[in-house]
């Protein structure tokens, strides 16, 4: 699941840190930086909180140390994209993100050609549009994607509650959790591995 974002926001303003953004000294996070702290919420079925992307961040700090997150397969692009790869697929993806404060008419381009000719789907932060723009079907325009009607277009692409989903190529790699300290390794399906633990350790059991 492709998300396309600029610029670079983890939670600073919810930090000890000063408020900046990456890679900038003066730059301050705004509800448009901040606002794909929602998607990885809803795409972590609530894991990683709605304040940031951090352990810096203090709505993280609860978190603790993790050895294991749900999610499905997720490329995350700036706001350049199209304009580097202006033939880019999108690997085939079904449902795209388009947040943050910028994108430029070549990668938004890009992006409604992927729509267009696969029957893809996208959510868009409407500060984004450009003007005059008009969705069709395969657009959700919304203020927030806290807005109810995102959760309703992600929920065919959600992991199961125990699934840490990754794509390589044409296969499937799944870290599948067996309790909070232990995996497993799935490729397309079959077991590759022993139950491993957070230690290091491993057991062919998960008793």
């Amino acid at each position: 699941m492709p998300v396309v974002r600029w610029p670079s926001c983890w939670g600073a303003r919810g930090s000890e840190f000063r408020d900046r953004l990456l890679g900038s000294k003066v730059v301050q996070s705004t509800p448009e930086t901040e606002a794909w702290f929602s998607i990885w919420h809803q795409l972590t079925l609530g894991t990683i909180p709605q304040g940031g992307l951090s352990f810096h961040s203090k709505a993280a700090k609860h978190l603790g140390p993790r050895f294991f997150c749900p999610a499905p397969p997720t490329l995350v692009f700036d706001h350049l994209v199209g304009n580097e790869h202006p033939d880019f697929d999108f690997r085939g993806a079904e449902l795209l993100f388009l947040t943050g404060v910028k994108i430029t008419p070549e990668t938004f381009a890009a992006v409604a050609r992927h729509l267009e000719e696969t029957g893809a789907k996208a959510v868009l932060l409407k500060s984004l549009a450009p003007v005059g723009f008009e969705p069709n079907a395969n657009w959700l325009m919304v203020d927030s994607f806290d807005d109810p009607a995102v959760a309703e277009w992600l929920q065919p692409v959600l992991p199961e509650d125990d699934e840490m989903q990754f794509l390589f190529g044409d296969h499937e790699v799944v870290f599948k959790e067996i309790n909070r300290d232990r995996i497993q390794v799935f490729l397309d399906g079959k077991a590759v591995s022993p139950i491993i633990e957070s230690d290091s350790q491993t057991t062919q059991d998960a008793d």
